[in-house]
This record gives structure tokens, C-alpha cells and sequence, in this order.
């Protein structure tokens, strides 16, 4: 008995340092509360000598079953209590510091405690880490509780996962799934609160598991520790989980390039955190939406801050896959999928340490409007002879006509195309939206369109390529929607187009319209038949 206790309080790494399982504090004590001592003295006052006023078998029966007692003894409160610490009302005034509790609650905490983690540390001692000599318990990730804040991961001793099953089961089966459960990633232990939440979603714990609940041995109330609950997860397969796991070394790769990193890193890197808990614990399309957009502000502040953060890992066409359904995502991989062997990949101009960066402006219009002249310019300066506007991925028209008439999410397509920047375009077979042909599309955007479309347009003498007019950007720039389009007519005429005669009067924001020009979109009935007549009937 005396073994177990010291294998629960204490052990000794491989390298010859001590160790102490957390759910037992700093072994066997917290602060001025020895566990040891509290224990026999509950002991006492229960088996071996209680008092005539004490109502034993009532507490027990509290104890086990919830029954209603009158027989809560005071006592000093540890953090396998934390509701009570502090007093009845935990702060100045009217206050009693020693709360009254059931003394076979800590008694029964204790006797489960050692059983819990007696006997682990000889078996993984050597191999693991000495952190690792608790079952369950992993390093604290600041995620998932209402109070968490960016201190927290230096605040908190670990977490602890206690399991939960349905099924009866003896006290020996108990013991050995303490003394062998796992939670495993890749064949690896979970290293903390995420990987553990990982571990459950791809059924990583031991079979019979139901679920688990979840708890941050955190300090508050000066030096004190309480066992926060911070909510139950339960073991389920979740298919998002695939795409969080391409995440983690991309976020690994990125804290290792910003060793001492800002506040404004951390406040995001701690959002992208929160997004991956949520969508493990809840799962559902929004959820994953939300943790794409903290990933794509995360990535716009490093790029967007001049540090020397390189991203060697990618991930795969699953991401593309499982936001498809949104038109703003279906917008931003068609705008971040843009890329040309001569003028290079849309990224450049979004990543400050490019020469070609353009990423500038008051909103996304006109950022977008930046980037696409600065596309046109580089085009034009290195002598290609077509648009540099083909992508791998390329949106409806429909999606273009919801972006300019303002329908869809701003902030959602903005931080969608920088963590599609993300994505490893090489190995992106081509994607198109269906159904675009089935879209009316505004003939002013529809005309404006021609001059920039990175495919051949048909007109009687052959196929051309027309290439887009800064002159055009600049009008819309200033809302002279009419002559822009005087001008676009003017080109396509050149070109042996026949378009429509027709005056086009100011209806939409020109820098929007502008903007929308940088979407890529398929050459279809859809742009062809609002703007131009046909070639054997003029009509």
C-alpha cells in the first residue's frame, strides 16, 4: 500500500528528476493542504473514533448517491473542490473561510486518486517525458472555457481528461484502464488538450470509453490551483478531424520561426486553437468555417508583417473540398489559386515581402482593384501577350454577380483567400462551379469581363486574346462606369468582336465592379450573351 501511494505521489524520471502526477498536486500537497494528513484525519473522524454528533452513514450515503445530509463537516478545501474555496462568498465581507463539507467526499477523491496513478510512472517513466506520468493528463492548451486567457498555458499544472463508460465494470477493470489507457495521435502520446481532443475524434482511447470531461488544473485565487471543468467531450469519429491534422505541423513550423513572437500572433494563434477545439467538440460546416477564417488571419498577419516566416508544409484539396459549397470560398481559392509561369502566383502580391506586393487599400474592393493592375502592369512589362489571370480553380459567374452586387461576406472571402494561399495548388486538379451558364449576368460586368479573361475569345477571324486596359480600372476607380465601358466597346470592337451598342449608366460601385474583374470565371453564354451580337446576323 505505502508502494502504490509513493508511485501516485512521486516518481523519478529517466533523467533522474522527479516528477508529480498532477491530479495529486506537487506530491501528496498543495500549498500548505497535505493530502496525507487531511486523509487520516477524515479517516479518523469517520471510522475510528467519530463523534456521536456526526452522522456517518448520511454522508456516506451523500456521498455515493446524493441523498440530502446535515452533517457537512468545516474543512480545508483543495482543488478537487474549487467551487468552494474561498468561502461562502469568496470575496470581502461576509465570509466564512472553512465551508462545510462531506469529509468522505476527499476520502473516497484520494483512495481513486492513487488508484488512478499508482503503478503508470514504472511503465512509462523511461519512455515518456516526465510530465507524462499521469494517465489522462496532457499539457494545458488555453482553449475551450469561458475565463481562458493567453496566460493561462503558464498559469496551469495540466489537464486532466477523466474517462467516462456505461457499462458496469469491476474495480480491477477500472485500475487497468487507468494504469494502461491511452490516448494516442499517429502511434504518439497526446502532448496536450489538442491532440487529446484529436485522439478522440479518430477513436485513439480505449475501446468502451463513452467519452471524457475535461479538466485545467489552473491557478487561481493567488497560488491556489482548482480543477476547472471545462466540459465533456465525447468519443466520436469526426471526418474534419483529417483536416485539422494538416494544420498542426503548419502551426508547429510557424511557432519555431517566431520564437519570441508578438501580442498580435498570439491573440490569432490562440483563435486558431479555440477554432480546432470547437470543431472537434461540435463539428458541423460553421465551425469549420470559422476555423478557416482564423487561419486565413493568421496567415494575413504574417505575411502582412514583414516577418521571415516560410510555410514548408500545404494542405490538400480536402480543405477546397469541404468549404465548396460556400461562394465566398468558392471566390477566394479562385482568386489565391491564380497563377502564371512568367508573372508568378497571386501570392506575391499579398505577401509584404514580395516585390510585387499590392495588397493595399481601405477595403477588399479596392484591394482586390490594387492587386489585379499590378497583375496587369507585371503582364504587360515582361511581354506576355494574354491575361496572367488563369487559375486552378475558377468561380461561377453567378458567384461574381453576388460579389458585386454586395451580397456575400467581405471579411469571409479576405481571410479565405489568404488561407487558401495555404493550399498546395500543384497538386490541385482543376475545379469550375456548376451551372454558370445558367446566370444572368449584368452586361456591364459581363462586357467589362472580355478584357480581362485569361482564355481565347471567338470572333470570325479566329481565336484572340484581349488583354485588360488599365484605363478601364482607372475610370471605374473614379465611378465613371460609362466611360469605362465606352472603352471596353472600343477594345472588343478592335479585336473583331461585334458588342452591343448601348449606353451603360452608373448602377453598381465602380471600384467593386473593378474588383470583380480579378475574379477568375469560365468563358461561357453566360458573358457572351448579354454583350455581344452574332457574327452572322449582326443581331
Amino acid at each position: 500500500a505505502c508502494v502504490d501511494w509513493l508511485d501516485a505521489a512521486i516518481g523519478i524520471s529517466a533523467e533522474g528528476k522527479r516528477a508529480f502526477a498532477p491530479i495529486l498536486g506537487t506530491g501528496g500537497n498543495e500549498g500548505r493542504l497535505d493530502y496525507t494528513n487531511s486523509f487520516m484525519e477524515y479517516l479518523s473522524q469517520l471510522l475510528i473514533s467519530p463523534g456521536q454528533k456526526a452522522p456517518v452513514g448520511s454522508l456516506l450515503e451523500n456521498a455515493l448517491f446524493g441523498t440530502a445530509t446535515a452533517g457537512f463537516q468545516p474543512s480545508a478545501v483543495g482543488q478537487y473542490d474549487p467551487g468552494r474555496a474561498g468561502g461562502f462568498n469568496q470575496g470581502q465581507g461576509v465570509e466564512a473561510a472553512d465551508v462545510p463539507s462531506n469529509p468522505w467526499n476527499f476520502v473516497l477523491t484520494l483512495e481513486g486518486a492513487v488508484a488512478w496513478a499508482s503503478g503508470l510512472y514504472r511503465r512509462q517513466g523511461v519512455r515518456y517525458k516526465p510530465f507524462l506520468c499521469s494517465p489522462f493528463t496532457v499539457r494545458s492548451t488555453a482553449v475551450g472555457y469561458g475565463s481562458s486567457t493567453g496566460k493561462d498555458g503558464a498559469l496551469s499544472r495540466a489537464e486532466v481528461w477523466a474517462p467516462l463508460w456505461s457499462r458496469p465494470s469491476r474495480y480491477a477493470e477500472v485500475k487497468a484502464l487507468l494504469r494502461e489507457g491511452r490516448a494516442s495521435l499517429d502511434a504518439k502520446p497526446a502532448r496536450n488538450g489538442l491532440e487529446f481532443a484529436q485522439a478522440a475524434c479518430m477513436l485513439g482511447v480505449d475501446r468502451g470509453i463513452d467519452g471524457f470531461v475535461r479538466y485545467n488544473l489552473l491557478k487561481r485565487r493567488g497560488d491556489s490551483y482548482i480543477a476547472l471543468p471545462s466540459g465533456r467531450f465525447e468519443v466520436t469519429e469526426r471526418p474534419e478531424t483529417a483536416l485539422v491534422r494538416e494544420l498542426a505541423p503548419i502551426l508547429e513550423e510557424t511557432d519555431a520561426q517566431l520564437r519570441t513572437p508578438p501580442a498580435g500572433y498570439e491573440s490569432l494563434r490562440r483563435q486558431v486553437d479555440e477554432a480546432i477545439y470547437t470543431l472537434l467538440l461540435s463539428g458541423g460546416p460553421q465551425a469549420l468555417e470559422d476555423l478557416a477564417s482564423s487561419m486565413g488571419r493568421l496567415t494575413r498577419w504574417i505575411l502582412g508583417t514583414a516577418k521571415a516566416v516560410r510555410f514548408y508544409k500545404r494542405l490538400s484539396e480536402k480543405w477546397l473540398n469541404s468549404l465548396w459549397h460556400l461562394p465566398e470560398a468558392r471566390i477566394a481559392s479562385a482568386v489565391a489559386g491564380i497563377w502564371h509561369p512568367d508573372v508568378g502566383a497571386f501570392r506575391n502580391h499579398i505577401d509584404r515581402n514580395a516585390r510585387e506586393f499590392a495588397w493595399t487599400g481601405a477595403d477588399l474592393p479596392e484591394r482586390m482593384t490594387r492587386a489585379l493592375e499590378r497583375r496587369i502592369l507585371l503582364a504587360e512589362s515582361l511581354g506576355v501577350k494574354h491575361n496572367a489571370l488563369t487559375s486552378a480553380v475558377y468561380a461561377g459567374a453567378g458567384d461574381a454577380v453576388s460579389f458585386l452586387e454586395g451580397t456575400l461576406d467581405d471579411e469571409l472571402i479576405e481571410d479565405l483567400v489568404f488561407a487558401f494561399t495555404l493550399l498546395d495548388w500543384r497538386r490541385a486538379g482543376q475545379r469550375r462551379a456548376e451551372n454558370e451558364n445558367e446566370v444572368g449576368v449584368w452586361p456591364i460586368s459581363a462586357l467589362l469581363k472580355h478584357l480581362f479573361l485569361s482564355s481565347a475569345l471567338a470572333t470570325p477571324a479566329g481565336d484572340v486574346f484581349v488583354t485588360g486596359d488599365l484605363a478601364v480600372t482607372s475610370a471605374l476607380r473614379a465611378n465613371r462606369i460609362d466611360e469605362a465601358a465606352q472603352t471596353a466597346t472600343r477594345r472588343l470592337l478592335n479585336a473583331g468582336l461585334l458588342p452591343i451598342e448601348a449606353e451603360f449608366e452608373a448602377g453598381f460601385d465602380g471600384m467593386r465592379l473593378a474588383a470583380s474583374l480579378l475574379i477568375p470565371v469560365r468563358y461561357g453564354a453566360a458573358l457572351r450573351s448579354p454583350v455581344l451580337r452574332s457574327a452572322a446576323t449582326g443581331a
